[in-house]
Formats: C-alpha cells, structure tokens, sequence
C-alpha cells in the first residue's frame, strides 16, 4: 500500500510543449531549484532538458550533432557541485555550465554507460573492460584528467557486465559511493580515497538467486541465454539508490518484472513489494512495477517516481465514478491540487513527478 512507505506526496506535471517532448526518462538530478533529466522519445537519441521545482519547462541543455560545441548522442549526465554539466557521449565528456552554456570537451579512451559525480570527482562505468584488466570503473578529477581505474573482475564477471549491462549502478550518501553490478547480490560500499570496496549490503532472494554456474559453464553470451532459458523462476538487483537514511533497491525477475524495495539503515527493516496499491487518493488503483516505472530517483531527502499519465487518469476517473457526485466534491476540496493537475493532462501529456517524503519503519 502507498500509505505504508509514503508519509506525504507533492504531484509534479511536467509541462508538455513541443520543445520538450519527454519518453522514458533515463535520469533526473535535483539542484535547490531546477530538475535535469534525460529522455528520448521513440528510438531519437537522448535530449536533456531542464525543469523548475514546479515542473514549467525552461530550456535545452545542448544540441545534438557532429559541432565542436555539440555531442553525438548522449550515454548519460551528471553535475558537479550544481554547476557544471558533463555529458558522456561517444568517446568524449563535453562539459557545460548550468545555464548550457558550452565549455569544453575531453576525449575519452571509452564510451562510459554511466557516469556519476561525487565530491568534485566524476566516476564512470569501463565499457571495454579487457584493455583495462578487467576494472568495472573510474575516477575522473574535474577537468576530465588523471584517470584511475578500479575493482577488479574475474574474466567472465566481466564478460557478463558487457553484455546484461545497467545503467543505475552507482549512488552515494555524504561519506561513500556505493555499487552494485549485473547478478550479483551484494551491494558495495567504496572508499573514494583509496578506491578500496567492502560488501555493505547482502540480498538474499531466498531460492532464487542466480548461481554463477550458469556463466562458469558458458564462455559466451549465447550459452548464458541458453541456460536461462532453462533456469526457471530468478530474481537480480536492478537499480540501487541511497536517500540518506533509506536504500532503495529494485529487483527484476525472468519475466521482466520489477521487486521494489525500501530498506531502513537506522531499524535494518526492509518493505518490499511487486505492486503498488494507492490507499490514500484514488484508492483502489494499483500498478505492477516493471523495470523503467519503479521509484529510483531522489530529490533531496525525498523520492521521487515518473508516473506514466494515463495510469493517473485510470484512477481518477474510476474513481470519481465511484464515489458518486456529493463524495466527489468532498474529495475535490481535500485535495484540490491532485484534482486541478489531473483535470489538465490527458494521455499524450508528459509524465508526472511523485514527490515522495518516506515513512520511518
């Protein structure tokens, strides 16, 4: 049930024009005033856009093509101290302020999937791990230089992470970078001065954990599909989060469905679930998590969720059927807001953002 993990909730439309046409949204960053987000409509290469608090679209960061100031098709974003953006695109790191403001690029030896800011330092995913004996990441200093690869793979290990990659391993809280990557369980903490790991957390799928034997008796990727085929019911980390005192983790099985789980640092519980029912507005509504749609994104100590509109808009109108007319003008003035946003979208709108202040469990 909503009400079990979420205290209280603000609803964020993202205002939909034609300069600002949002799909899937790959990745949103949060400042004090202003959303970043990634997102592609269709098969179009990734755009990145820039919302206020309210969700009122303001700008465009950069443009796609083969200019000195422009990329060629963005892996991923990330900021540095709020200030300045890099993008990852194909073997370089452009550089921009807040503003997109063009400042520089920096060649790069790979393609990183990911990349992620962390004390003034930007840290990146190896996408050809055997030219880099098999180290899974980097760190980068500001300017893009001085690079330091780390954590090792087994030769298959990496094998694997080339071909199930994920693009939502890396998170942090104040004092560590955490990892995680493709069908392993444990989830790492790491020590960004001396880029030494330890194991922080341990998912325990009880029963349906991937064995390694399935990659141990393979050498390829076509022997590893194979025997998934034959493996039956499993269950992997996806995406991992960290909001401060909650770590978020969301799960995928074989059939492309999503766990989502919240675990509590401070009590060590977890509240995990495959389906979310909201109790709380348009009761009864419920959606099955699948991959893309789980809350994996935070706004400061809140977590936010890209909810498709048209999944709002089943609720609202069933519903309000429901109800009948004198209840439905009670719920209109206890929830005026919800009310005067839903009445605005229809199924063609952008997404809408879930501000979500997490319960203590």
């Amino acid at each position: 049930n909503l009400s079990e993990f979420a205290g209280s909730i603000e609803i964020i439309p993202l205002e939909t024009n034609n300069d600002c046409l949002i799909g899937w949204i790959h990745r949103i960053i949060s400042t004090d005033d202003r959303y970043y987000l990634s997102s592609a409509v269709s098969y179009d290469t990734e755009k990145l856009y820039v919302f206020d608090k309210k969700g009122k679209f303001i700008s465009q960061i950069g443009k796609e093509g083969e200019g000195s100031e422009e990329y060629l098709g963005m892996n991923d974003f990330t900021l540095i101290n709020d200030s300045i953006i890099k993008i990852s695109e194909n073997f370089n790191l452009a550089a921009y302020d807040s503003d997109g403001k063009f400042l520089f690029k920096k060649k790069q030896r790979d393609c990183p999937l990911e990349i992620y800011s962390f004390k003034g330092k930007v840290y990146g995913i190896n996408v050809n791990k055997q030219i880099y004996d098999n180290k899974m990441f980097f760190q980068l200093n500001e300017n893009g230089d001085n690079r330091k690869d780390f954590f090792s793979l087994s030769p298959i290990e990496a094998k694997v992470c080339d071909y199930y990659v994920r693009t939502a391993m890396l998170t942090a809280d104040t004092s560590f970078i955490y990892f995680n990557y493709p069908f392993c369980n444990t989830i790492y903490k790491l020590d960004t001065e001396t880029l030494e790991s330890s194991p922080f957390y341990q998912v325990d799928f009880v029963g349906k954990n991937v064995s390694k034997s399935i990659f141990e008796k393979g050498n390829h990727y076509r022997d590893w599909d194979a025997a998934f085929q034959k493996y039956g019911s499993y269950w992997g980390i996806d995406e991992i989060l960290d909001l401060n005192n909650y770590f978020i983790i969301n799960a995928v099985d074989e059939t492309y469905h999503s766990c989502f789980s919240i675990y509590s640092k401070k009590t060590r519980k977890v509240l995990s679930g495959q389906c979310i029912r909201d109790d709380i507005y348009f009761k009864g509504n419920q959606t099955k998590l699948k991959p893309r749609y789980t809350p994996h994104y935070r706004d400061g100590d809140y977590l936010l969720w890209v909810i498709k509109p048209e999944f709002i808009l089943k609720g609202y109108h069933a519903y309000r059927k429901a109800l009948g007319e004198t209840k439905w003008k009670l719920f209109c003035k206890k929830y005026p807001r919800l009310v005067e946003v839903c009445e605005q979208l229809d199924e063609e709108s952008n997404p809408v953002l879930l501000k979500i202040k997490l319960k203590e469990f």
